[in-house]
């Protein structure tokens, strides 16, 4: 069984925790197809090889030819996915609406799983395992994340999460995904202090100068922008060392919170997820978080 990984680093997670889960359950043996050996690239996709994925890669002449499959000119990908079907090739695509365990059945031989895989449900029997994959190899490097890290540890710390982005510059993006409202926002951080003493805010964005300009918060906060465009997975370890977190309706924010490790940590999250979302909220999110409505 192979997965196909893209998307940014969310998506990636989501991927491939699924489908090693979904190997494991079907007796599969397991590999990525993705360049993670490259994590100076700048395309966002390297940067998993930056965590401690135990899964090997698919050798790279094999890589070339899967990926041949997916090229759209001259009609050369689908000549290629025809003749891979015949050679015992099964193409499994995400139905993306819901969780499915029985996915496999019926299908047998060699598989590659493609789509996103959004449902926590495929790999909760093995979260543990995942969690210790998704730690970053090297500590930070960098004084300014150093600083920020200890700050993050030793304090009662909130990530709150605002995506903004491709979801309010893409038509088709903002009417599907739609953005979490900022009344999601104020009730969620009323909550979050009315239930713990002396939070302080952090505050990650990829629109920071909106954020200031639109979202009051009347409590301690710092705004983290020294990451941004270059170095999502540093952004990443700091929110997800948080003990608490506000989550926006992204799969960066959700792997953020669910790979928390404060067992009383408070997690809110948007409903619904998607302006229009096919799949229930309850294949989306664990039971403990809180609900708020978008």
């Amino acid at each position: 069984m192979i997965v196909k990984l893209e998307g940014g680093l969310g998506n990636q997670f989501y991927q491939y925790a699924s489908a090693k889960a979904i190997a494991r359950n079907s007796g599969s043996k397991f590999l990525v197809l993705s360049r993670m050996d490259s994590p100076n690239d700048s395309r966002r996709h390297n940067h998993l090889g930056l965590f401690k994925i135990r899964t090997p890669l698919v050798n790279r002449a094999k890589s070339f030819m899967l990926r041949l499959m997916f090229v759209n000119k001259w009609g050369l990908g689908k000549k290629l996915r025809k003749f891979a079907k015949k050679q015992g090739l099964s193409l499994v695509h995400d139905p993306e609406n819901g969780f499915y365990p029985n996915i496999l059945d019926g299908i047998s031989g060699n598989i590659l799983l493609l789509g996103y895989w959004q449902s926590y449900r495929y790999f909760e029997d093995i979260k543990e395992e995942i969690k210790e994959e998704f730690q970053l190899k090297e500590s930070p490097s960098d004084s300014m994340n150093i600083s920020f890290l200890k700050e993050i540890q030793d304090s009662e710390s909130v990530a709150l999460h605002i995506r903004r982005g491709d979801y309010v510059n893409d038509p088709y993006f903002l009417e599907n995904f739609g953005t979490c409202s900022l009344s999601y926002y104020q009730n969620a951080i009323k909550y979050i202090t009315d239930k713990v003493k002396d939070p302080h805010f952090y505050v990650f964005s990829d629109d920071p100068e909106w954020v200031k300009s639109n979202l009051k918060i009347d409590f301690p906060h710092t705004f983290v922008t020294h990451n941004l465009g270059k170095s999502d997975y540093e952004d990443f370890r700091l929110m997800h060392s948080c003990h608490h977190f506000i989550v926006a309706n992204s799969s960066f924010s959700w792997w953020s919170a669910w790979l928390g490790s404060r067992e009383d940590k408070i997690v809110i999250c948007p409903d619904p997820w998607f302006a229009k979302d096919p799949m229930k909220l309850e294949d989306r999110v664990p039971n403990a978080w809180i609900k708020i409505k978008a």
